[in-house]
């Protein structure tokens, strides 16, 4: 069965918190294997769970009344995700469908607040959390506002390499441009430009960040 409370222990959600309370949300838990392409919730769904990613990667996305689709971010194995609906009890914000065969561990609500009134660490890291949210999508409004295309998909790479060298997200060119409020020829024309000054490299469905200092220079201009 592995060890599932070691698993959740290395969630950014769970750093720090105590053994005991980890062992008593893993003992709540539901894991659940999903295959490429299948949808964990869709937008509205009731939200009673919180999501930790054990591996894989799942897509959030919205989904227009004419079918069209604007994905918002991608979570990755020690991701979490459902943090609203532990706060308010409402239904899912955003869909959710693996990108490949993906692990996740599907912890109650009722659970996730029992956990955090026992523990001040778990009850710190989700304000912390629901604070970073807020201030994700504050930026990303921003970004809409006040900055060309180029300049949105050059933040984007760099805010989802978070430090690393390879961006591989698992998307399409068409959701990456519905990321940063585009089209995929848009995007291609981009990243074209950015591999001709040698900031990046194109590798199949990675990318390779070979001057992010001035990939963020250009984005900050």
């Amino acid at each position: 069965m592995g060890d599932l409370a070691g698993d959740l222990g290395r969630a950014g959600l769970f750093e720090g918190v105590e053994r005991p309370v980890l062992d008593r949300l893993a003992g709540a838990s539901v894991v659940r294997s999903l295959r490429r392409g299948q949808i964990l919730f869709d937008q509205g769904d009731p939200g009673g769970t919180l999501v930790a990613v054990l591996d894989g990667r799942l897509a959030l996305s919205l989904h227009s009344r004419d079918g069209d689709r604007m994905v918002l971010g991608v979570v990755t194995g020690g991701g979490t995700l459902g943090e609203l609906s532990v706060a308010d009890g409402g239904p899912r914000s955003s869909g959710a469908e693996a990108l490949e065969a993906t692990r996740v561990a599907l912890i109650p609500r009722a659970a996730v607040l029992a956990a955090a009134a026992a523990s001040p660490q778990l009850l710190d890291r989700l304000f912390c959390e629901l604070a970073g949210i807020a201030r994700r999508q504050t930026d990303a409004s921003a970004d809409l506002t006040f900055l060309d295309l180029p300049r949105r998909l050059a933040r984007r790479l760099l805010t989802s390499a978070n430090g690393e060298d390879v961006v591989d997200l698992g998307l399409s060119q068409r959701d990456l441009a519905a990321m940063v409020g585009g089209s995929r020829q848009s995007v291609n024309q981009a990243l074209g430009e950015f591999q001709r000054r040698g900031w990046l490299k194109l590798e199949g469905t990675s990318i390779r960040l070979l001057d992010s200092p001035a990939l963020s220079r250009y984005a900050e201009a």
